[in-house]
């Protein structure tokens, strides 16, 4: 990701020595509170008096965001700040995740198909909060598992992952404006199976504190049942104030999205997605006091999430719970945090109250953490009533030396929710710095546990028992020599599993400059990069075969795929290439079934302005 254009800008830390990895950092502009560009100095003039005014800008106090855990592990960790997002190429969080180690990714066709993500082989596994509130998985459709296409990443500003020993938990927070002077930004995307997405973005704090912001987000693509289709229009709102450490305020975010029919196209497969129309509202409203990332703080909010379908049935594609041409869900959160951050120590407690469709949980949550360059531990609880799975994790990095650092992890699960009794995860890690990039291996380990089904895909896709998963893997993160760097990383497990290849890799190469010997003002930026992705066979669980190539079961084909991008900033303005070849098969898919297209671009500019 293109480095900021000026002191300040937020990048990624390396937590595991003095010194700081050189990461990818961002392209567009950043709008919280930090001044991308100098203030116009371009005047207005007045006739009457003949005078120059010069627009005034002041930076007002934040509203509140949410807490975010201490990520301990060697090198810089999986976040990334609004200009990093924008300038991965990820159009949705499906693609920021899939930078993960651990994580597998599935999708059937391109933006509106339903989206999953497992850890460690399980979907499960993926739990995520925005701003805050954990996201429920409301749709009959996808009982068990969340479709992280219902995430508007666009809406964004931060994103980090906290990855347990078997658990991947995934922190959002949204954008916010600090500055007086109206911010605006226009994104435009068009690209191959007629895809165009526009987005806008308004925000504005006044003199007073208060603070407005509103933003949307509409694409859409071609009808083919082949391949999908389908558009959506998304919005978010929000109102607040902020005054020293007090802030109260109200956000929404509204998606409406129409998707399309989709057949399978593979022999022998079953399945198909069936047309949808479908809005999902998330809404909350939060009073803060202090902010979580240094000295006390305390947040209290309301929040309700609600679900709502108006489909043609489908009789012959059956969901559970069964589907139905107009289905409303919603739930609801009161959530009370506090803690304190100060000296590299930090301490936090959430009492989370769910009110779900079909039942009432509380989860009480607590968090211990110091963090130094030669130490750092977390130690995190999820205590839960005795008929839902409560956790304990503790992670440690010890960094003895400022090139050589060692990082674990450990998960232990208990209780009703948890099938076939107490459940034990590990992961362990060694890591050496070399030209200024960190090389990394280790072995991870979950126990056996139940997965849930996909029958969005397939109403033959099933929750079934998984065998335990043992696997190693390496990475290389970093810029190893100037502005060139990696982000490698590959995991081999002992045998193949449900939602899990036997070996996956993801190899990329990028170059990251300003160029300041040329352009000393920042003013201009060039991201390029090249990956490979490979993944061998997936099986999915299904009511008739078991985990294993040896009885009859459905799985997603191996494949090749060469992942391009290229970013070139000048000013405020940022444009974008990003593609997706298929190289074996050329055809490839993701889910069984369901074929992606051998060559996919997409193409556009971002372009923001202060008034």
């Amino acid at each position: 990701m293109l480095l900021s254009p000026v002191p300040g800008a937020a990048t990624a830390q390396d937590t595991t020595a003095a010194h700081r990895d050189t990461t990818r950092a961002a392209a567009a502009a950043a709008d919280t509170g930090v001044h991308a560009v100098p203030m116009p100095s371009d005047t207005t003039r007045d006739t009457t008096s003949d005078t120059t005014k010069v627009p005034k800008d002041t930076i007002k106090a934040p509203l509140a965001h949410a807490e975010q855990p201490a990520l301990v592990g060697i090198g810089s960790q999986y976040h990334w700040d609004r200009d990093q997002m924008f300038a991965s190429g990820a159009i949705n969080l499906l693609d920021l995740l899939k930078l993960v180690p651990g994580v597998t990714t599935f999708r059937s066709g391109w933006l509106t198909s339903p989206q999953y993500v497992a850890y460690l082989g399980n979907p499960a596994r993926v739990r995520i909060f925005y701003d805050g509130m954990e996201i429920e998985p409301l749709d009959p459709r996808s009982p068990g598992a969340l479709d992280v296409s219902e995430v508007q990443l666009w809406s964004l500003e931060d994103v980090a992952v906290e990855r347990g020993a078997d658990e991947l938990r995934v922190y959002l927070r949204s954008w916010r404006v600090t500055r007086t002077s109206t911010n605006t930004r226009v994104d435009v995307l068009t690209g191959d199976q007629g895809t165009n997405m526009y987005r806008g973005f308004y925000g504005k704090r006044y003199d007073n504190g208060m603070a407005l912001q509103l933003a949307g987000q509409q694409y859409g693509t071609n009808s083919d049942p082949s391949i999908g289709g389908g558009d959506e229009l998304a919005l978010t709102g929000r109102l607040g104030w902020a005054n020293g450490p007090w802030s109260v305020d109200g956000f929404a975010s509204r998606s409406s999205r129409s998707r399309d029919e989709q057949d399978v196209l593979v022999v022998g497969a079953t399945g198909g997605v069936p047309e949808q129309d479908r809005t999902r509202t998330d809404a909350y409203l939060r009073g803060a006091y202090g902010d979580p990332d240094q000295g006390g703080w305390a947040q209290l909010m309301l929040s309700s999430q609600t679900f709502s379908e108006n489909s043609a049935f489908h009789p012959a594609l059956t969901f559970a719970p069964a589907d139905s041409a107009d289905t409303t869900v919603s739930a609801k959160q009161f959530v009370a945090t506090g803690g304190f951050t100060r000296w590299g120590l930090r301490l936090s407690a959430a009492d989370r109250l769910h009110l779900l469709p079909n039942r009432t949980m509380n989860s009480l949550e607590t968090r211990i953490a110091y963090e130094r360059p030669l130490l750092a531990v977390s130690l995190f609880t999820d205590l839960r009533g005795s008929d839902t799975t409560s956790t304990e994790e503790a992670a440690v990095r010890f960094t003895p030396l400022d090139f050589f650092s060692l990082s674990g992890a450990v998960t232990h699960r208990h209780g009703g929710g948890t099938d076939g009794g107490e459940q034990v995860a590990v992961r362990l890690e060694a890591g050496l710095r070399v030209l200024g990039a960190w090389f990394t291996g280790g072995v991870m380990r979950r126990d056996q546990t139940v997965v849930p089904g996909l029958p969005a895909y397939d109403s033959s896709f099933a929750a079934a028992n998984a065998m335990g998963a043992t696997g190693v893997f390496g990475t290389i993160r970093g810029k190893f020599y100037k502005d060139l760097g990696a982000d490698v990383f590959a995991v081999r497990y002992s045998t193949a599993g449900y939602y899990r290849p036997q070996l996956q890799s993801r190899e990329e190469l990028y170059i990251d400059t300003r160029w300041l010997s040329r352009f000393p003002s920042g003013n201009f930026g060039f991201l390029g990069s090249i990956a490979h992705e490979y993944r061998q066979n997936v099986l999915f669980p299904t009511t008739t075969s078991g985990e294993a190539f040896t009885t009859d079961p459905q799985y997603a084909l191996f494949n090749h795929v060469i992942v391009g991008h290229i970013e070139l900033r000048i000013l405020d303005a940022v444009l974008f290439f990003n593609s997706t070849y298929g190289v074996n098969p050329p055809v490839y898919e993701l889910v069984p079934g369901f074929v992606q297209p051998r060559q996919r671009f997409t193409y556009g500019v971002r372009w923001q302005f202060w008034n």
